[in-house]
């Protein structure tokens, strides 16, 4: 860390390094980096075990300070974050007629996969376990998402580490937070407490974050469980419907429209975004403080 401090005035401020990382994180982002080259997601028997020692020879640490140098002068990075909608809700639009569509994406909305949304968001299978990645997947090899499944996804920067521990993986989170809030609010979305119990056997819903590495090229960078709280409310969401139980289109289409909206209006409408996070953290139960938003 000493010879990062001397080489980084020459690179990005630590001011702005701050700003993305926060403080003190930049000896985490370097860790991240290490972690990231020898982090294995399952054990292997058959494989022998390694020192770490012996993984960090001086060549071996020359290559990570470098690298750990390289990356904070890149930053901020770009990414793709995508959220894959548990089933129900994810049935529920389908059978409203909602037309999701797979596009480029800065404010968060609902986008539908297509094959190519699948070339352009590949999936890494030594990222994660299958098991843990199975909803999204089509059982392909290589994986990929599942064709016609809809997706919350928006466009964001900063960095993320492999654990989601940063400020960026929180912004997303209160991103997720924010969309759905503001769709509780307009009557686009209805919290069900049909199921709150067995909600909690289902696995939890996933951030799942593309890097954007080249000229309209994204590799998976990382994947990170949302908070359980979080993943079950978005589980028991269901749309507004008419007198025959129906799903009503409009109602969604013209909620989303509006969400989109505020997130088009920029910094101006922060505010917005946060009360709506607020409201959606007024029905999982994580603050009661908030319950008064209910009313």
């Amino acid at each position: 860390m000493d010879e990062l401090d001397h080489a980084l005035p020459q690179g990005v401020l630590r001011k702005d390094i701050a700003k993305i990382l926060g403080e003190p994180k930049i000896s985490d982002f370097a860790l991240d980096k290490v972690a990231r080259k020898i982090r294995k997601n399952e054990y292997d028997s058959s494989e022998e075990i390694v020192s770490l020692e012996a993984l960090l020879t001086k060549a071996g640490v020359d290559q990570i300070a470098g690298e750990v140098i390289s990356g904070i002068e890149a930053l901020p990075n770009q990414y793709v974050v995508t959220v894959p909608l548990p089933p129900p809700l994810n049935d529920r639009i389908k059978d409203s007629g909602f037309e999701a569509k797979a596009q480029p994406v800065a404010s968060p909305q609902l986008v539908v996969v297509d094959s190519d949304f699948q070339r352009r968001y590949p999936l890494r299978e030594d990222l994660e376990p299958r098991s843990l990645l199975g909803s999204l997947m089509a059982g392909d090899n290589p994986p990929q998402f599942k064709e016609g499944t809809i997706c919350l996804q928006f466009s964001t920067d900063g960095y993320f580490d492999v654990y989601g521990t940063t400020l960026a993986a929180s912004s997303a989170s209160e991103s997720v937070r924010a969309f759905f809030g503001l769709g509780m609010a307009l009557g686009a979305f209805v919290p069900s407490y049909a199921g709150v119990n067995s909600a909690w056997m289902t696995p939890s819903q996933r951030l799942v974050v593309h890097k954007l590495v080249g000229a309209e090229t994204f590799e998976e960078d990382t994947s990170v469980e949302l908070p359980r709280e979080m993943s079950d409310l978005v589980g028991r969401l269901q749309l507004l419907v008419d007198l025959e139980n129906r799903p009503l289109r409009k109602a969604l289409e013209w909620g989303h429209e509006q969400i989109t909206k505020v997130w088009g209006r920029g910094a101006g409408f922060d505010q917005v975004r946060r009360a709506a996070s607020w409201h959606f953290d007024s029905y999982t139960g994580s603050n009661q403080m908030l319950s008064f938003l209910q009313a």
